[in-house]
């Protein structure tokens, strides 16, 4: 269960050293859900999903903070999970997701990177799980001197079911700063235009 937290704290020594660690369990059917993320924390998020369910979690205005979900889907049942925000702090997001038979999931990430973030987002259907459905939508735009770091994974082993990777990610470099500044754009006027889409689901 906290495979991907061991990961971070040991790819990364020092950065959870003396972090408090904040465990919830929660089961959610039929319901609509916004987690509450607390910063300088390590977050721990294990959540079985039933029925017609909404997961939603912002990143905006987090410090540093370790988070990581497990999210499991019962049979029968279609779940969604959206992040969103700016990271203008360091943040370490991990999603381990299962699906049940019959089942969908869909995982998008909307986020605007200032500062610097380290994204694992992990889709399994395991082999049983016929007839389930999982995409992971990934909207992400990086700016200046920021650092993201992005590793998706899928792990299929039922062949009657269907999963997708959706990914737009975009770096805006000195020559693509450049061009809008050409249009007319100040870099408070890239940012505000940045910040409304993202900030806001």
């Amino acid at each position: 269960m906290d495979q991907l937290v061991e990961f971070f704290r040991n790819y990364f020594p020092k950065s959870f050293d003396g972090y408090p660690i904040k465990r919830i369990d929660l089961s959610v059917v039929d319901n609509k859900v916004n987690l509450d993320v607390s910063s300088n924390s390590i977050n721990i998020f294990n959540i079985k999903l039933s029925g017609r369910s909404n997961i939603i979690m912002s990143l905006n205005d987090l410090k540093k903070s370790l988070i990581y979900l497990d999210l499991e889907v019962i049979e029968g049942s279609e779940a969604s999970f959206i992040v969103y925000g700016k990271v203008s702090s360091d943040i370490y997001l991990g999603i381990s997701s299962s699906l049940s038979k019959e089942s969908k999931l869909s995982i998008e990430e909307k986020l605007y990177i200032e500062g610097k973030m380290v994204n694992i987002a992990k889709i399994i259907i395991p082999k049983g799980s016929v007839g389930s459905y999982a995409v992971l939508d990934q909207k992400i735009v990086s700016y200046g001197e920021s650092l993201f770091i992005n590793l998706p994974i899928l792990i299929i082993k039922e062949p009657k079911c269907k999963a997708e990777h959706l990914s737009k990610k975009i770096r805006l470099d000195e020559d693509q700063l450049f061009y809008l500044k050409s249009k007319g754009m100040s870099d408070d006027g890239i940012k505000k235009v940045l910040e409304r889409y993202f900030t806001t689901l």
